[in-house]
Order: C-alpha cells, then structure tokens, then sequence
C-alpha cells in the first residue's frame, strides 16, 4: 500500500521487451524512434510502501530484500502489529492484493484493478471467505500464500 511515492521514466537498450514497447518485428524501425529502446516508468528511490506479514512470533524478517523486475534493493521496516482477530464472511480489504495468491476458499467479488504488467493486482476489493481483522478497520484474507493456487 502506498505511503509516499513518485515515479520516474528511464529510457534502456534493450531487447525486444513486450512490457515497455508496442509490438512490431524485431529491428523493425518506426518514425523517429531508435532500434530496439524502451521506456520504462519506474518508482522513484525514497517511494515508501507498506505491507503485512503475518507469521507466527519468531520468524526472521530480512532487513532487505530484493523485489521487482530489476531486483531492485528494498529496506524492510518491522512494526510489531495488535494481535490479529479472526473473522468469517463478507468484509472489504482495502491493501493491494495479487489474486493468484488468494486461498481457493476465498471469492473475490468485487475490485478495483491496478494494472501492473505482467501480473495486475487488486485493492478496494470485496472479498467472502476467512480473514484477520487486524486494529480497527484493516481485513486481510486468511491463508494467502505465494502462489497459492499452485501448491
């Protein structure tokens, strides 16, 4: 979830990434735009993101970590949070989800979508299944885990 953020756009040589540039045959020129470059709109360094771990009291948290396309280097934070309390229903999670990593028991009824190539997350999402509530107005889904459907 968003807490302070800017963006940057960086222009790279590259291969023919389909992310970044329209499709066409490789090598193939268009107007005034070289061969084979892309732009890529980025976070900016000092953007600040929040999230949750829920896992049970022990568990090493890294201080860094590597994340996105570039694996670029992230600063982990921990806050100890209140005790989650457990819950069952309809409820609305407002925290930017991946549904891939959503439990199968859980459906997703209703969402707002943030397109992020290649994967779109969701937020503002209205969700039926378990979840924690966590404080007094944070719901997040029970059971989400990587790649969840796969496993």
């Amino acid at each position: 979830e968003p807490v302070r953020w800017s963006y940057q756009v960086n222009t790279f040589k590259a291969a023919q990434v389909h992310y970044y540039a329209e499709p066409r045959k490789f090598g193939e020129r268009t107007g005034n735009f070289p061969i084979n470059y892309g732009r890529a709109k980025e976070l900016a360094i000092g953007s600040v993101y929040q999230t949750y771990v829920i896992a049970p009291a022990g568990v090493p948290i890294p201080r860094w970590v590597r994340l996105g396309k570039w694996a670029a280097k992230v600063q982990v934070q921990v806050q100890q949070i209140p005790e989650p309390k457990p819950g069952s229903g309809c409820y609305l999670c407002t925290h930017p989800l991946n549904p891939v990593d959503l439990p199968t028991s859980t459906r997703l009824l209703l969402y707002n979508r943030i397109v992020m190539p290649p994967s779109s997350l969701v937020s503002h999402a209205q969700l039926e299944g378990d979840y924690w509530v966590i404080g007094r107005d944070t719901c997040l889904p029970r059971g989400v885990c990587y790649g969840a459907s796969y496993s």
